[in-house]
């Protein structure tokens, strides 16, 4: 007999039905186990509230300005650790490049010239050798690159905080 246009010779006459059944409960079967064991997961997790954070360490205390330090002497900086307590001096650096407008505006430098400064130099010295109770190994020296126009309003704000001053021009015109 002749075979007909629908099938071909050598295959089997299997229908979707016949495997969409399985598959489909095997999806089921799957599905449910992930949702068993998800549901048991959450019953026997420890949703109890953590435990609270251990209090903050004492504030750390800070060395006390020497008086000829406290007085702007000798250009207001913090004298140095003895050599023989630091292991090295880290140099920090910080730009000024120009001075507040005098109608109070913000012009190129900003105002306020010496409160970041002042926060900078505050965070260095409280992680060097300089106080105690740090653990730092390492001394530091500050200073203030700072262009020429700028000088008249760096000098007297970053000089009493510490920081060298070093005035410089712009290097490439």
């Amino acid at each position: 007999e002749m075979p007909g246009l629908s099938t071909r010779r050598g295959t089997s006459h299997s229908s979707p039905s016949r495997w969409v059944g399985p598959l489909l409960r095997t999806f089921l079967v799957a599905s449910l186990a992930v949702i068993v064991v998800g549901y048991y997961r959450f019953l026997t997790a420890d949703l109890s509230p953590a435990a609270p954070p251990p209090p903050d360490p004492p504030a750390q205390e800070i060395a006390p300005l020497p008086a000829a330090v406290e007085a702007g002497v000798n250009g207001g900086g913090v004298p140095p650790a003895s050599s023989s307590e630091a292991e090295a001096t880290i140099g920090y650096a910080i730009t000024v490049s120009g001075c507040p407008k005098s109608d109070g505006s913000r012009g190129d430098f900003g105002a306020g010239i010496a409160d970041g400064a002042a926060v900078l130099m505050h965070s260095i010295r409280l992680s060097s050798v300089r106080t105690p109770g740090s653990g730092s190994r390492y001394d530091f020296k500050a200073y203030a690159l700072v262009h020429t126009e700028a000088e008249s309003c760096a000098r007297p704000a970053l000089e009493p905080l510490g920081y060298e001053i070093l005035v410089r021009d712009v290097p490439v015109p």
